[in-house]
Protein backbone atom coordinates (compact mmCIF):
# COMPACT_ATOMS: atom_id res chain seq x y z
CA UNK A 1 0.00 0.00 0.00
CA UNK A 2 1.24 3.29 -1.55
CA UNK A 3 1.89 6.66 1.70
CA UNK A 4 -0.83 7.57 -0.60
CA UNK A 5 -3.14 4.54 -0.19
CA UNK A 6 -2.34 4.88 2.91
CA UNK A 7 -3.06 8.38 3.61
CA UNK A 8 -6.70 7.80 1.95
CA UNK A 9 -7.66 5.09 4.06
CA UNK A 10 -6.91 6.83 7.20
CA UNK A 11 -9.04 9.22 6.14
CA UNK A 12 -12.12 6.80 4.69
CA UNK A 13 -11.74 5.19 8.54
CA UNK A 14 -11.46 8.71 10.52
CA UNK A 15 -14.90 9.91 8.37
CA UNK A 16 -16.97 6.89 8.81
CA UNK A 17 -16.08 6.96 12.52
CA UNK A 18 -17.22 10.26 12.71
CA UNK A 19 -20.65 9.06 11.01
CA UNK A 20 -20.91 6.32 13.50
CA UNK A 21 -20.39 8.35 16.99
CA UNK A 22 -22.28 11.41 15.26
CA UNK A 23 -25.69 12.03 16.61
CA UNK A 24 -29.02 12.55 13.94
CA UNK A 25 -30.02 16.30 13.63
CA UNK A 26 -32.88 15.41 15.52
CA UNK A 27 -31.54 13.69 17.97
CA UNK A 28 -31.71 14.43 21.96
CA UNK A 29 -28.38 15.15 24.03
CA UNK A 30 -26.36 11.81 25.22
CA UNK A 31 -27.77 10.34 28.90
CA UNK A 32 -25.06 8.60 31.22
CA UNK A 33 -25.38 5.54 32.44
CA UNK A 34 -23.99 3.69 34.97
CA UNK A 35 -23.37 0.53 35.44
CA UNK A 36 -25.91 -0.28 37.98
CA UNK A 37 -28.03 -3.49 37.18
CA UNK A 38 -31.23 -2.25 38.55
CA UNK A 39 -32.86 1.32 39.97
CA UNK A 40 -32.47 3.40 36.33
CA UNK A 41 -34.99 4.79 34.62
CA UNK A 42 -35.19 7.23 31.43
CA UNK A 43 -37.75 8.79 29.80
CA UNK A 44 -37.17 9.30 25.56
CA UNK A 45 -39.81 11.03 23.06
CA UNK A 46 -41.35 8.57 20.78
CA UNK A 47 -39.38 8.72 17.25
CA UNK A 48 -36.37 11.21 18.46
CA UNK A 49 -32.90 9.19 18.58
CA UNK A 50 -31.56 9.63 22.34
CA UNK A 51 -27.95 8.05 22.82
CA UNK A 52 -26.73 6.61 25.86
CA UNK A 53 -23.01 6.87 27.01
CA UNK A 54 -22.61 3.77 29.79
CA UNK A 55 -19.57 3.29 32.61
CA UNK A 56 -18.82 0.43 31.58
CA UNK A 57 -18.10 -1.23 28.40
CA UNK A 58 -20.23 -3.56 26.60
CA UNK A 59 -20.32 -6.11 24.21
CA UNK A 60 -24.40 -6.92 23.70
CA UNK A 61 -27.56 -5.02 24.20
CA UNK A 62 -30.52 -6.45 24.59
CA UNK A 63 -34.13 -5.03 24.49
CA UNK A 64 -36.70 -6.84 26.37
CA UNK A 65 -40.01 -5.92 24.12
CA UNK A 66 -38.42 -4.99 20.67
CA UNK A 67 -41.93 -3.77 19.20
CA UNK A 68 -41.29 -0.68 21.73
CA UNK A 69 -37.89 0.28 21.16
CA UNK A 70 -34.69 -0.51 18.82
CA UNK A 71 -31.20 -0.12 20.03
CA UNK A 72 -27.48 -0.47 18.43
CA UNK A 73 -24.08 -0.01 19.73
CA UNK A 74 -22.05 2.61 18.71
CA UNK A 75 -18.87 1.76 20.92
CA UNK A 76 -18.07 -0.60 23.56
CA UNK A 77 -19.01 2.42 25.90
CA UNK A 78 -22.27 4.19 24.06
CA UNK A 79 -25.63 3.05 22.14
CA UNK A 80 -28.51 4.45 20.44
CA UNK A 81 -31.90 3.73 21.28
CA UNK A 82 -34.71 4.80 19.24
CA UNK A 83 -38.71 4.68 20.54
CA UNK A 84 -41.14 3.70 17.88
CA UNK A 85 -44.18 2.92 20.07
CA UNK A 86 -45.60 4.33 23.75
CA UNK A 87 -44.83 2.04 26.74
CA UNK A 88 -42.03 0.94 28.43
CA UNK A 89 -39.44 -1.29 28.10
CA UNK A 90 -35.65 -2.70 29.93
CA UNK A 91 -32.63 -3.24 28.00
CA UNK A 92 -29.78 -5.07 29.40
CA UNK A 93 -26.02 -4.54 28.89
CA UNK A 94 -23.92 -7.71 28.43
CA UNK A 95 -19.95 -7.77 28.29
CA UNK A 96 -17.91 -10.12 26.61
CA UNK A 97 -17.89 -12.70 29.83
CA UNK A 98 -21.86 -12.60 29.35
CA UNK A 99 -21.65 -10.62 32.21
CA UNK A 100 -24.47 -7.69 33.10
CA UNK A 101 -22.71 -4.39 32.96
CA UNK A 102 -26.03 -1.92 33.08
CA UNK A 103 -29.34 -2.82 33.10
CA UNK A 104 -32.22 0.39 33.11
CA UNK A 105 -35.93 0.90 32.38
CA UNK A 106 -36.97 2.94 29.11
CA UNK A 107 -40.36 4.82 28.99
CA UNK A 108 -41.23 6.31 25.85
CA UNK A 109 -43.30 8.90 25.50
CA UNK A 110 -44.92 11.23 22.90
CA UNK A 111 -42.51 14.04 21.77
CA UNK A 112 -44.44 17.01 23.70
CA UNK A 113 -41.76 19.95 23.17
CA UNK A 114 -42.96 21.34 19.48
CA UNK A 115 -46.98 20.70 21.30
CA UNK A 116 -46.10 23.09 24.15
CA UNK A 117 -44.55 25.40 21.55
CA UNK A 118 -47.38 25.39 19.39
CA UNK A 119 -49.69 25.93 22.01
CA UNK A 120 -47.51 28.81 23.79
CA UNK A 121 -47.57 30.41 20.34
CA UNK A 122 -51.57 29.64 19.60
CA UNK A 123 -52.82 30.54 22.70
CA UNK A 124 -50.44 33.12 24.47
CA UNK A 125 -53.68 33.60 27.36
CA UNK A 126 -54.00 30.48 28.97
CA UNK A 127 -51.43 28.09 30.74
CA UNK A 128 -51.64 24.99 29.39
CA UNK A 129 -49.05 21.85 30.74
CA UNK A 130 -48.19 18.83 28.38
CA UNK A 131 -47.46 15.69 29.64
CA UNK A 132 -47.59 12.00 28.06
CA UNK A 133 -49.31 9.15 30.31
CA UNK A 134 -50.10 5.78 28.94
CA UNK A 135 -49.45 6.86 24.90
CA UNK A 136 -51.96 9.43 25.44
CA UNK A 137 -51.15 13.60 25.11
CA UNK A 138 -52.55 14.72 28.92
CA UNK A 139 -53.20 18.82 28.76
CA UNK A 140 -53.86 20.85 32.24
CA UNK A 141 -53.75 23.94 33.33
CA UNK A 142 -56.14 26.93 33.43
CA UNK A 143 -57.80 28.89 30.06
CA UNK A 144 -60.34 31.77 30.13
CA UNK A 145 -63.00 30.05 28.73
CA UNK A 146 -64.40 26.67 27.11
CA UNK A 147 -63.45 28.26 23.47
CA UNK A 148 -59.80 28.07 24.72
CA UNK A 149 -60.11 24.33 25.63
CA UNK A 150 -61.42 23.01 22.70
CA UNK A 151 -58.98 25.16 20.70
CA UNK A 152 -56.13 23.56 23.01
CA UNK A 153 -57.71 19.73 22.13
CA UNK A 154 -58.17 20.76 18.48
CA UNK A 155 -54.17 21.89 18.26
CA UNK A 156 -53.42 18.58 20.63
CA UNK A 157 -55.00 16.20 18.34
CA UNK A 158 -53.15 17.43 15.24
CA UNK A 159 -50.10 16.15 17.05
CA UNK A 160 -51.40 12.60 19.13
CA UNK A 161 -54.55 11.84 17.01
CA UNK A 162 -57.48 10.65 19.11
CA UNK A 163 -55.15 10.02 22.19
CA UNK A 164 -55.96 12.99 24.12
CA UNK A 165 -57.13 13.64 27.92
CA UNK A 166 -57.91 17.25 28.16
CA UNK A 167 -58.21 18.11 31.70
CA UNK A 168 -57.93 22.19 31.21
CA UNK A 169 -60.06 24.00 34.05
CA UNK A 170 -61.72 27.80 33.16
CA UNK A 171 -60.07 29.92 35.61
CA UNK A 172 -59.69 33.53 36.28
CA UNK A 173 -61.21 34.10 39.41
CA UNK A 174 -64.24 35.71 37.92
CA UNK A 175 -67.71 35.82 39.49
CA UNK A 176 -70.96 36.74 38.21
CA UNK A 177 -73.75 38.05 39.86
CA UNK A 178 -77.27 36.87 37.54
CA UNK A 179 -80.34 38.55 38.28
CA UNK A 180 -83.53 37.20 37.17
CA UNK A 181 -86.88 38.15 37.44
CA UNK A 182 -90.33 35.42 36.32
CA UNK A 183 -93.14 36.92 35.05
CA UNK A 184 -96.02 35.59 34.30
CA UNK A 185 -99.15 37.56 32.17
CA UNK A 186 -102.60 36.88 30.96
CA UNK A 187 -103.42 37.44 27.28
CA UNK A 188 -105.86 40.07 28.45
CA UNK A 189 -103.13 42.01 30.43
CA UNK A 190 -101.60 42.03 26.27
CA UNK A 191 -104.20 43.89 24.85
CA UNK A 192 -103.83 46.73 27.61
CA UNK A 193 -100.29 47.03 27.83
CA UNK A 194 -100.18 48.08 24.32
CA UNK A 195 -101.81 51.42 25.16
CA UNK A 196 -100.37 54.29 26.17
CA UNK A 197 -100.88 58.21 25.78
CA UNK A 198 -99.37 61.25 24.15
CA UNK A 199 -99.24 64.62 24.09
CA UNK A 200 -98.57 67.02 20.98
CA UNK A 201 -98.25 70.23 20.20
CA UNK A 202 -96.91 72.67 17.42
CA UNK A 203 -93.65 70.96 17.19
CA UNK A 204 -93.65 69.24 20.41
CA UNK A 205 -94.24 65.90 21.41
CA UNK A 206 -94.84 63.96 24.72
CA UNK A 207 -95.33 60.52 25.52
CA UNK A 208 -95.59 57.35 27.42
CA UNK A 209 -95.06 53.67 26.62
CA UNK A 210 -93.43 51.67 23.33
CA UNK A 211 -92.76 53.99 20.26
CA UNK A 212 -94.98 51.66 18.32
CA UNK A 213 -98.40 50.08 20.03
CA UNK A 214 -98.60 46.48 20.53
CA UNK A 215 -101.77 44.51 18.57
CA UNK A 216 -103.64 42.55 21.00
CA UNK A 217 -102.07 39.45 19.49
CA UNK A 218 -98.51 40.53 20.10
CA UNK A 219 -96.83 38.21 22.70
CA UNK A 220 -96.39 39.64 26.08
CA UNK A 221 -92.26 39.14 26.09
CA UNK A 222 -92.08 40.91 22.94
CA UNK A 223 -94.15 44.11 24.58
CA UNK A 224 -91.51 43.56 27.63
CA UNK A 225 -88.60 43.83 24.97
CA UNK A 226 -89.87 46.82 23.27
CA UNK A 227 -90.55 48.30 26.70
CA UNK A 228 -86.89 47.99 27.97
CA UNK A 229 -84.98 48.96 24.42
CA UNK A 230 -86.67 52.06 25.60
CA UNK A 231 -84.36 52.96 28.11
CA UNK A 232 -86.23 51.79 31.17
CA UNK A 233 -84.64 49.18 34.07
CA UNK A 234 -86.05 46.43 34.30
CA UNK A 235 -87.13 47.00 38.13
CA UNK A 236 -89.07 49.73 37.06
CA UNK A 237 -91.01 47.83 34.19
CA UNK A 238 -91.26 44.80 36.55
CA UNK A 239 -92.97 47.26 39.55
CA UNK A 240 -94.93 49.25 36.90
CA UNK A 241 -96.52 45.80 36.00
CA UNK A 242 -97.14 44.16 39.05
CA UNK A 243 -98.54 47.61 40.11
CA UNK A 244 -101.09 47.52 38.05
CA UNK A 245 -102.33 44.07 37.86
CA UNK A 246 -100.98 43.26 34.57
CA UNK A 247 -98.19 40.47 35.83
CA UNK A 248 -97.23 38.39 38.44
CA UNK A 249 -94.02 38.06 39.52
CA UNK A 250 -93.32 33.87 40.41
CA UNK A 251 -89.53 34.45 40.91
CA UNK A 252 -87.00 36.18 41.35
CA UNK A 253 -83.53 34.50 42.19
CA UNK A 254 -80.55 36.66 42.46
CA UNK A 255 -77.55 33.63 41.65
CA UNK A 256 -73.81 34.23 41.89
CA UNK A 257 -71.22 31.42 40.12
CA UNK A 258 -67.74 31.47 39.45
CA UNK A 259 -66.67 31.49 35.83
CA UNK A 260 -67.36 27.98 34.04
CA UNK A 261 -69.13 27.29 36.79
CA UNK A 262 -72.95 25.83 36.80
CA UNK A 263 -75.40 27.38 39.71
CA UNK A 264 -78.73 26.44 40.09
CA UNK A 265 -82.10 27.40 41.85
CA UNK A 266 -85.60 25.83 42.65
CA UNK A 267 -88.38 27.22 44.40
CA UNK A 268 -91.22 24.48 44.25
CA UNK A 269 -91.42 21.15 45.58
CA UNK A 270 -90.38 16.99 44.79
CA UNK A 271 -93.18 14.84 44.62
CA UNK A 272 -93.16 11.13 44.93
CA UNK A 273 -93.07 8.72 41.76
CA UNK A 274 -92.82 4.79 42.34
CA UNK A 275 -90.13 3.18 40.18
CA UNK A 276 -90.09 -0.41 39.39
CA UNK A 277 -87.09 -2.43 40.56
CA UNK A 278 -85.47 -6.01 40.93
CA UNK A 279 -87.53 -9.13 42.65
CA UNK A 280 -90.56 -7.50 42.20
CA UNK A 281 -89.05 -4.40 44.79
CA UNK A 282 -90.52 -1.07 44.56
CA UNK A 283 -88.30 2.03 45.16
CA UNK A 284 -89.04 6.08 45.32
CA UNK A 285 -87.97 8.44 43.53
CA UNK A 286 -88.69 12.41 43.46
CA UNK A 287 -89.23 14.61 40.41
CA UNK A 288 -89.03 18.58 40.76
CA UNK A 289 -91.13 20.78 40.04
CA UNK A 290 -91.69 24.95 40.37
CA UNK A 291 -89.90 27.68 38.86
CA UNK A 292 -85.92 26.42 38.35
CA UNK A 293 -82.98 27.70 36.32
CA UNK A 294 -79.70 26.23 36.04
CA UNK A 295 -76.84 28.80 34.38
CA UNK A 296 -73.02 28.26 33.63
CA UNK A 297 -71.20 31.66 32.69
CA UNK A 298 -67.71 31.81 31.27
CA UNK A 299 -66.11 35.72 31.51
CA UNK A 300 -63.89 36.01 28.17
CA UNK A 301 -60.98 38.74 28.63
CA UNK A 302 -62.44 41.11 26.32
CA UNK A 303 -64.99 41.57 29.09
CA UNK A 304 -68.11 38.89 27.44
CA UNK A 305 -70.37 37.10 29.78
CA UNK A 306 -70.94 33.99 27.78
CA UNK A 307 -74.18 32.48 29.38
CA UNK A 308 -75.49 28.68 29.05
CA UNK A 309 -79.09 29.62 30.83
CA UNK A 310 -81.68 27.04 31.30
CA UNK A 311 -85.23 28.01 33.35
CA UNK A 312 -87.87 25.92 33.43
CA UNK A 313 -91.50 26.25 35.15
CA UNK A 314 -93.42 23.14 35.73
CA UNK A 315 -96.99 22.48 37.98
CA UNK A 316 -98.37 18.97 38.52
CA UNK A 317 -101.31 18.44 36.02
CA UNK A 318 -103.83 15.16 37.73
CA UNK A 319 -105.56 15.55 33.86
CA UNK A 320 -102.70 13.75 32.76
CA UNK A 321 -102.35 11.71 35.79
CA UNK A 322 -101.61 7.78 35.82
CA UNK A 323 -103.00 4.90 37.96
CA UNK A 324 -101.31 1.81 38.60
CA UNK A 325 -102.15 -0.69 40.86
CA UNK A 326 -104.59 1.84 43.15
CA UNK A 327 -101.36 4.49 42.84
CA UNK A 328 -102.09 7.82 41.00
CA UNK A 329 -98.86 9.87 39.90
CA UNK A 330 -99.45 12.80 38.43
CA UNK A 331 -98.12 14.35 35.04
CA UNK A 332 -96.71 17.81 35.17
CA UNK A 333 -97.00 20.87 32.61
CA UNK A 334 -93.94 21.91 31.89
CA UNK A 335 -92.28 25.13 30.12
CA UNK A 336 -88.87 25.15 29.60
CA UNK A 337 -86.28 26.66 27.71
CA UNK A 338 -82.28 26.59 26.86
CA UNK A 339 -79.96 29.34 25.50
CA UNK A 340 -76.71 30.31 24.97
CA UNK A 341 -75.63 33.80 24.61
CA UNK A 342 -73.03 36.39 25.09
CA UNK A 343 -73.46 39.77 26.96
CA UNK A 344 -72.01 42.61 28.63
CA UNK A 345 -71.82 43.77 32.21
CA UNK A 346 -75.68 44.94 32.88
CA UNK A 347 -76.96 44.34 29.61
CA UNK A 348 -80.60 42.71 29.54
CA UNK A 349 -82.36 40.15 27.23
CA UNK A 350 -85.69 38.35 27.61
CA UNK A 351 -86.58 34.73 27.22
CA UNK A 352 -90.54 34.79 25.91
CA UNK A 353 -92.99 32.63 24.42
CA UNK A 354 -93.46 30.33 26.49
CA UNK A 355 -97.09 30.14 25.98
CA UNK A 356 -99.99 28.17 28.04
CA UNK A 357 -103.72 27.47 27.14
CA UNK A 358 -106.27 25.96 28.93
CA UNK A 359 -110.24 25.81 29.03
CA UNK A 360 -112.64 24.54 31.04
CA UNK A 361 -116.37 24.05 31.00
CA UNK A 362 -118.29 23.84 34.38
CA UNK A 363 -122.05 23.17 34.61
CA UNK A 364 -124.34 23.83 37.73
CA UNK A 365 -127.57 22.67 38.07
CA UNK A 366 -130.78 21.90 40.48
CA UNK A 367 -131.10 18.01 41.10
CA UNK A 368 -133.84 16.88 39.11
CA UNK A 369 -135.65 19.95 38.19
CA UNK A 370 -132.42 20.88 35.82
CA UNK A 371 -133.42 17.79 34.28
CA UNK A 372 -136.31 18.02 32.50
CA UNK A 373 -136.77 18.72 28.91
CA UNK A 374 -136.85 22.72 28.03
CA UNK A 375 -138.03 23.80 30.89
CA UNK A 376 -134.45 22.41 32.75
CA UNK A 377 -132.46 25.26 30.94
CA UNK A 378 -133.73 27.73 33.64
CA UNK A 379 -132.70 25.45 36.60
CA UNK A 380 -128.82 24.84 35.35
CA UNK A 381 -125.53 27.39 34.62
CA UNK A 382 -122.86 26.58 32.17
CA UNK A 383 -119.78 28.68 33.04
CA UNK A 384 -116.90 28.54 30.46
CA UNK A 385 -113.47 29.75 31.25
CA UNK A 386 -110.30 29.97 29.03
CA UNK A 387 -107.04 31.01 30.35
CA UNK A 388 -104.10 31.69 28.09
CA UNK A 389 -100.64 32.54 29.72
CA UNK A 390 -97.42 34.03 28.92
CA UNK A 391 -94.23 33.60 30.37
CA UNK A 392 -91.38 36.19 30.71
CA UNK A 393 -88.14 35.22 31.57
CA UNK A 394 -86.00 38.74 32.17
CA UNK A 395 -82.17 37.86 32.60
CA UNK A 396 -79.30 40.79 33.75
CA UNK A 397 -75.77 39.10 34.32
CA UNK A 398 -73.18 41.25 36.52
CA UNK A 399 -69.29 40.68 37.20
CA UNK A 400 -69.08 41.33 40.81
CA UNK A 401 -66.11 41.29 43.54
CA UNK A 402 -66.73 39.77 47.00
CA UNK A 403 -65.85 42.17 50.05
CA UNK A 404 -62.76 42.99 51.35
CA UNK A 405 -61.57 41.24 54.72
CA UNK A 406 -62.97 42.78 57.70
CA UNK A 407 -65.81 44.70 56.03
CA UNK A 408 -69.06 44.84 57.03
CA UNK A 409 -72.51 44.73 55.27
CA UNK A 410 -74.98 47.33 55.82
CA UNK A 411 -78.45 45.90 56.49
CA UNK A 412 -81.81 48.22 57.18
CA UNK A 413 -81.55 47.47 60.78
CA UNK A 414 -78.59 49.83 61.27
CA UNK A 415 -80.22 53.15 61.69
CA UNK A 416 -83.50 52.31 63.20
CA UNK A 417 -84.73 49.12 64.54
CA UNK A 418 -88.82 47.78 64.90
CA UNK A 419 -90.64 49.93 67.63
CA UNK A 420 -92.07 48.06 70.21
CA UNK A 421 -96.00 48.19 70.97
CA UNK A 422 -95.57 50.91 73.18
CA UNK A 423 -93.06 52.92 70.58
CA UNK A 424 -96.18 51.91 67.95
CA UNK A 425 -99.55 52.53 69.90
CA UNK A 426 -98.78 54.96 72.05
CA UNK A 427 -95.71 57.11 69.99
CA UNK A 428 -96.93 56.20 67.05
CA UNK A 429 -93.60 55.24 65.90
CA UNK A 430 -92.66 52.22 63.79
CA UNK A 431 -89.73 52.05 64.10
CA UNK A 432 -86.58 53.55 66.66
CA UNK A 433 -83.21 54.56 66.48
CA UNK A 434 -80.60 51.83 68.15
CA UNK A 435 -79.15 52.18 71.30
CA UNK A 436 -76.70 55.25 70.99
CA UNK A 437 -73.79 54.10 73.53
CA UNK A 438 -74.10 50.92 70.96
CA UNK A 439 -73.98 52.55 67.74
CA UNK A 440 -71.43 54.82 68.84
CA UNK A 441 -68.49 51.95 69.77
CA UNK A 442 -69.95 50.14 66.82
CA UNK A 443 -69.24 53.53 63.96
CA UNK A 444 -67.11 55.53 66.29
CA UNK A 445 -67.89 58.84 68.06
CA UNK A 446 -68.60 61.93 65.93
CA UNK A 447 -68.92 65.44 66.09
CA UNK A 448 -72.15 67.61 65.87
CA UNK A 449 -74.34 70.47 67.30
CA UNK A 450 -75.96 73.74 66.37
CA UNK A 451 -74.24 77.06 66.45
CA UNK A 452 -76.66 79.76 67.51
CA UNK A 453 -75.68 83.16 66.66
CA UNK A 454 -77.47 85.82 68.87
CA UNK A 455 -78.39 89.05 67.64
CA UNK A 456 -76.54 91.93 69.64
Amino acid sequence: MTPSTQAAFRLVVLLLLALTVALPANAASPVRMTAATSGQSFAIAKGVPQMIVTTAAFSEIVVGDPALADAWPLTDKSFMVLGTKGGVTGIVLFDKERNVVGAADFEIALHTDRLQEALERKLPDARVDVSSANGSIVLSGVAADQKTIDEAGAIAKEFGGDKVVNTVDIGGGKQVQLKVRFLEATRSANRELGLGWAVQTDGFAVGVGSSSLASGSTPFGEIVSQVLSGGLSVDMVVQALEARGLARSLAEPNLVALSGQTSSFLAGGEFPVPVAGDNESVTIEFKKFGVGLDFTPTVAPNGLIHLNIKPEVSEIDYSAAVTINNITIPGLKVRRSDSTLELRDGQSFVIAGLLTNSRSVSNNRVPWLGSVPVLGNLFRSTAYKRSETDLVIIVTPHIVDPLGAGSSIATPFDRALPGSDLDAFARGNAEVPPDTAAYVAANGASTGGYILDLVR
